[in-house]
């Protein structure tokens, strides 16, 4: 357990020193630390930003953050929340419970509340339901694209209790993992964050794990993007044969330095970083395509 206090603490350091570099977005409505389930404190709540001066309905997108499923909280997520909001949608950023105080598939459960949470208050903030995406990375895009396949596959649908209140439309997926859940880490030091997620003695054989086989062409669309130094940007291959065995919409990018070796995992999150700049607006530009049918 120690193990993950000390990963918590030098990464949140870190995480809050980039974050005290960058200026806080403009022209944004926030509506801070609004429940949506019951318990858990901190946990269960959730931001809501919307663009100043738009009036009528707008697209939502659902911030999942990573961490891998252990750290991570809005707070961190709140600069790049706005940054998105900015770009005209309206934008949830929430808590969920942190492994190992709460584990697999309970923030998939969450996920469902948060979306449960949006359809209630919907006509209070102005969310067009009909125009709802998932952005994630890291563990939040292993969490978005397990949600997205378990609402388009109801026989997988059956492996947990989700009540799928809004048909997703599209997925922001970055710097994302994508194998099966419990496949060994390249580094033996990364490896307690299955026991962690899992349980200590989770079973490897476990058909929920695999995102990806159950996979089938209802998935919506995506745009998918890493960076060049992000070390597992190889999980992408895995998600991109996927789709095209599928024949599922999406787009594919790596962002890369003139220098090379400078991007690294969820390297987006730096707002201001003008290879981030760029990643943020063709992926809201790719949800707008989605939205007008184009994609």
């Amino acid at each position: 357990m120690f193990k993950v206090w000390m990963v918590r603490h030098y990464v949140r350091k870190n995480d809050l020193k980039r974050n005290a570099q960058i200026p806080e977005p403009a022209g944004v409505i926030s509506y801070r630390n609004l429940r949506y389930a019951k318990g858990y404190g901190k946990w269960h709540k959730l931001d809501i930003y919307l663009p100043e001066g738009i009036k009528g309905e707008l697209p939502l997108l659902v911030v999942v953050h990573g961490g891998g499923w252990m750290y991570g909280d809005k707070e961190i997520y709140h600069l790049y929340a706005k940054d998105l909001c900015r770009r005209g949608f309206a934008v949830i950023c929430y808590n969920y419970v942190l492994a190992p105080r709460k584990k697999f598939p309970f923030q998939l459960q969450e996920l469902d509340e948060v979306l449960v949470c949006a359809k209630n208050h919907a006509k209070q903030y102005g969310f067009d339901l009909t125009k709802t995406f998932l952005v994630g990375d890291s563990a939040g895009a292993q969490l978005s694209v397990q949600y997205g396949v378990a609402q388009n596959n109801p026989d997988y649908a059956k492996a947990f209790s989700l009540q799928f209140p809004i048909q997703i439309c599209g997925m922001g997926l970055n710097c994302g993992t994508y194998v099966p859940l419990g496949t060994p880490y390249k580094e033996e030091n990364e490896n307690f964050i299955w026991s962690l997620y899992l349980g200590k003695h989770f079973d490897p054989k476990d058909p929920r794990y695999d995102v990806l086989t159950p996979m089938n062409s209802h998935f919506p669309p995506s745009y998918v993007f890493t960076g060049e130094a992000d070390f597992i940007k190889d999980h992408n291959a895995y998600l991109v044969a996927a789709f095209k065995k599928n024949n599922i919409p999406y787009i594919f990018k790596e962002y890369k330095t003139k220098e090379g070796g400078k991007l690294q995992h969820v390297f987006h999150e730096n707002i201001t970083e003008p290879n981030a700049v760029l990643a943020n607006d063709e992926e809201c530009a790719f949800f707008r395509k989605v939205i007008s049918g184009n994609c």
